[in-house]
């Protein structure tokens, strides 16, 4: 296998995001389905460290993540009354907790106290699913989730961000169960990226892909199930 570069692995983790969509909608009773849908968090978690690391305007960065969580969140919620929160509220935790990190190095007094309150907040937030059990509310992944693109991104190796990858996802495997393991077939084609974003710039594809694969299936099931 060559190496792959940004863009490829996004791909593959799309590609296995709709291939999960997919056996959700049309064969929820067929596991491989879901097994291969297992790979694109991890990716998209890792790649969305990378894109933190390289962007030239984090504020923008962050916007586009966080306001297309809120828009998904409002669809979500007029479609199925749930308050489950998807991975794009997740990844924005992600990086405000990175972004208090990061604030926290580059001062001195009391600067600790801001990726504190941040990391309090987000194990209340993701705790709230535990505390409230009868509320719909919850966050994809839970914690694990959330620490997963931190840990990257504070990962000074390759293999550093490989090995506590493994360690994280792993105990995503015990907390989940089921077949969250297929999670860890994810570290095979990270350990072949190289580090370069690709040749195309295919940013704004994959922001559109999203909810436009989403309507494709939520549109043929209604199509052909509910007409």
């Amino acid at each position: 296998m060559k190496y792959l570069s940004g863009n490829k692995v996004k791909l593959i983790a799309l590609i296995s995001m709709t291939i999960d969509h997919i056996g959700r909608v049309f064969f929820p009773s067929l596991v491989i389905f879901e097994m291969i849908g297992r790979l694109s968090f991890p990716l998209f978690a890792y790649m969305i460290a990378e894109g933190w690391k390289y962007t030239s305007n984090r504020i923008r960065y962050f916007s586009i993540i966080s306001v297309m969580g809120i828009f998904f969140q409002i669809i979500y919620y007029i479609m199925f009354s749930s308050l489950h929160m998807g991975v794009f509220i997740m990844y924005s935790l992600s990086l405000l907790f990175i972004y208090s990190i990061e604030f926290a190095i580059s001062k001195k007094k009391y600067a600790f106290i801001f990726p504190l309150l941040t990391f309090l907040s987000i194990v209340l937030i993701s705790g709230v699913e535990y505390i409230f059990p009868e509320s719909s509310f919850a966050v994809d992944y839970g914690l694990i989730g959330i620490l997963l693109p931190v840990a990257v991104y504070f990962s000074k190796t390759k293999i550093d961000k490989l090995c506590y990858m493994c360690v994280l996802l792993c105990v995503l495997c015990i907390v989940y169960g089921g077949v969250q393991f297929a999670c860890l077939f994810s570290l095979i084609p990270l350990s072949y990226y190289n580090g370069e974003r690709g040749t195309f710039k295919l940013k704004w594809f994959f922001y559109i892909y999203y909810p436009f694969h989403l309507i494709v299936i939520w549109g043929l099931n209604l199509l052909l199930f509910h007409v």
